[in-house]
């Protein structure tokens, strides 16, 4: 009985190893915003973000706290983040879907790879079907995922007071960079 219990034992901790295998993730992860107008520039950046890419599946997800992001412009970073963004009440923005063509990667071996995910990103309360492209390297095991992209904040419901339209643009560029490690050697 003893024998069974052991080897059923070890079998899990095998199956919970060899699933570890398959997931880089970062809590560190960098996403930054750019909104520029004929009048200002603002540039916020957070470096407190989570992501997770399941190397099996295909599935990635990133969860940025918004409360997370500092602006240059301290003056500015209270009210953009609790005013704009509303952190109080949507205090994360996410990201969750598949890395396009994940198959031809090798996560085993030095490589750069133009990818797309597609997915849903949700903030401010809505949730929208977008495609990504970007760019993946793998460097000794970490894998390092970037991409630029545009948002409107009206496609989000972020409403723009009048004493901030002048300082935030109608389509704002998000750039994410990501570095993730084996989940197993974390």
């Amino acid at each position: 009985m003893l024998r069974i219990i052991v080897f059923g034992l070890l079998m899990i901790l095998n199956i919970t190893w060899l699933h570890g295998q398959n997931k880089y993730v970062t809590q560190t992860g960098n996403i930054s915003f750019y909104s520029t107008t004929p009048t200002y520039q603002i540039k916020a950046i957070n470096n407190e973000v989570f992501a997770s890419l399941n190397i099996q599946n295909g599935e990635f997800i990133v969860t940025a706290p918004i409360k997370s992001f500092h602006l240059e412009q301290v003056e500015l970073e209270e009210k953009i983040i609790s005013e704009v963004f509303e952190a109080h009440l949507y205090p994360t923005a996410s990201f969750k879907g598949k890395l396009k063509g994940f198959t031809a990667i090798d996560f085993r071996k030095n490589g750069s790879y133009e990818i797309e995910v597609s997915g849903v990103l949700s903030m401010h309360g809505i949730s929208r079907t977008v495609q990504i492209k970007g760019n993946l390297e793998v460097t000794d095991g970490i894998v390092e995922m970037s991409a630029s992209f545009y948002i409107k904040p009206v496609d989000y419901q972020i409403k723009i007071a009048d004493e901030h339209k002048d300082k935030l643009a109608e389509k704002v560029e998000v750039v994410v960079d990501l570095s993730l490690s084996n989940r197993s050697k974390v």
